[in-house]
């Protein structure tokens, strides 16, 4: 048994943020994981990435565990996107009339989105899956 205040591996560090976490190296395969990478990039066209994400998880889902992971992931952040966008058109209406700055929530939310989907590609295309932050896990 470890002693208090220690893990299995040692002393705890403190709090650590890994978004993503590694596939089994023989889980996926390149193909696999370019399929991943079209699945994350896809997910950046708004409504048409989210069919199209919806589109590859139900045609994989059955025959690529790697696939399956990363579509539901996608879809679990594209859903969370879009509760967040409505939720900041709550601040960003009121502040675009009064001081003209709430398109500026938008865009920022919508360019973390961007991002968050480039990094999740990259991942997904070295074997990775990549857990999304502040993703909510709706499909599970």
């Amino acid at each position: 048994m470890a002693p208090v205040g220690q893990g299995a591996s040692g002393p705890k560090t403190g709090w650590q943020w890994k978004p993503w976490v590694e596939a089994p190296a023989a889980a996926a395969s390149q193909e696999e994981r370019t399929l991943g990478l079209v699945t994350n990039l896809v997910a950046i066209f708004g409504l048409l990435g989210l069919i199209a994400v919806i589109v590859i998880w139900q045609v994989k889902k059955d025959s690529s565990r790697f696939i399956d992971t990363v579509a539901k992931e996608t879809l679990n952040f594209q859903i969370s996107a879009i509760i967040y966008f409505f939720g900041a058109s709550f601040v960003a209406v009121p502040l675009m009339w009064v001081c003209g700055i709430g398109a500026l929530i938008w865009m920022a939310l919508g360019l973390g989105c961007v991002i968050f989907l480039i990094l999740a590609a990259i991942k997904t295309n070295e074997g990775m899956i990549y857990r999304f932050p502040a993703n909510l896990r709706l499909i599970k």
